[in-house]
């Protein structure tokens, strides 16, 4: 069991908050190297865990830095927002510290803002134990 903890100096006033790597799916890494192309850094970000998201989003502008073409499209809600079209992209998630891989999801590209560059919804949730420890200030993510 793969596990990682990740303090921030106050959970309560940031959310939680953690560490991510973004980078092209393992699929769409194999087909370039194959091609003899180059393969686009990972991208350092930040994300936040957010449960009553259905899907994981990505923040405009890092699909273009990973030069990624869009798969399909998708009608995505949120509170202040109904039916907006979105594409989606598919990718390979690396949640740090302790880098737990999560290859080849799907993503939204939204507009996120506010220094968040990774939405985190329950598509990858799913798939681990999430613990909100907030007397210690602490995410902590298990698969």
């Amino acid at each position: 069991m793969s596990i990682g903890d990740f303090r921030t100096l106050n959970l309560e006033e940031t959310g939680p908050l953690y560490p991510v790597l973004i980078g092209i799916s393992t699929y769409h890494a194999d087909s370039l190297q194959y091609e003899g192309l180059s393969v686009p850094e990972v991208i350092e970000a930040m994300a936040l865990i957010d449960t009553g998201a259905s899907l994981t989003a990505i923040d405009t502008g890092i699909t273009d830095r990973l030069k990624l073409m869009p798969i399909d499209y998708v009608n995505v809600s949120s509170v202040t927002e109904a039916g907006v079209r979105a594409p989606i992209f598919d990718v390979d998630l690396i949640i740090e510290p302790n880098q737990l891989v999560v290859p080849n999801i799907r993503v939204v590209e939204l507009s996120l803002g506010g220094g968040i560059q990774c939405l985190i919804g329950r598509d990858i949730l799913s798939r681990m134990l999430l613990i909100y420890n907030g007397v210690r200030n602490s995410i902590i993510l298990c698969n």
